[in-house]
């Protein structure tokens, strides 16, 4: 079991997983034991990425990752083995800008980087938001079809991100879809032995990318996930 306090439910057994974009199917798996070091000179974070995505480079594909996994290293690694790779990152990895944690921006501002033909672009949201980026070159802004929530204002105006910041959402949704399935139709039952509930989860898994296959090959009107269990 492991404790992760940022989550609601703070502990439970952590998975890596390499899903699709599209359609959330789960291309392969990894379940942490407490050793996640294959070669010794990378972080951990490196290591699960480097060894779960072997089987895919070079076939370019393109990575989206989270920022407990990005680093400038690690793109620098996954470009050169021909994928791209896009993701939220944190300011004080190694080998980020030196002023970027410093640099202040107001709301809809943005600065950016570049260093072998690696993207890094600080946008201020809500918060600070930093990503890396080999596909892009510049940070893009467009006017996307969302409105501003703000009351009393007359008229209401569009949001506008990053061109980067919209395709990491899509590209991200795969492990999102996934996870919201599978939580809405458990088969899991409530124990204290890790390997049920490994073992059902699985079978989760399992159901939901039998159902993935199923809606891609049927040439009829797709089926509900429920009707489909």
């Amino acid at each position: 079991m492991q404790c992760n306090r940022s989550k609601r439910a703070r502990f439970g057994i952590k998975i890596y997983k390499i899903c699709d974009s599209n359609n959330g199917y789960c291309h392969s798996f990894r379940i942490y034991t407490g050793d996640d070091i294959i070669d010794p000179a990378l972080p951990a974070s490196t290591n699960v990425v480097m060894h779960m995505c072997d089987p895919l480079f070079n076939k370019g594909h393109t990575l989206y990752i989270d920022n407990w996994y990005n680093s400038p290293d690690l793109c620098q690694r996954v470009v050169a083995r021909g994928t791209n790779i896009l993701g939220t990152v944190r300011p004080n990895r190694r080998d980020m800008p030196p002023n970027i944690s410093s640099t202040k921006l107001k709301k809809g501002e943005y600065k950016q980087w570049s260093a072998n033909n690696i993207l890094c672009l600080k946008w201020k949201d809500n918060k600070d938001v930093h990503f890396l980026s080999s596909k892009h070159q510049a940070a893009n802004i467009v006017t996307t079809n969302k409105l501003k929530r703000k009351r009393g204002q007359e008229p209401r105006e569009h949001v506008k991100k990053p061109t980067l910041c919209l395709e990491y959402q899509n590209g991200m949704k795969g492990v999102d879809l996934q996870d919201q399935v599978t939580a809405l139709f458990p088969i899991m039952r409530r124990t204290v032995k890790g390997y049920r509930k490994i073992f059902f989860y699985l079978l989760d898994i399992c159901i939901f990318n039998a159902f993935v296959v199923h809606s891609q090959m049927s040439k009829s009107k797709r089926k509900p996930y429920t009707d489909f269990r």
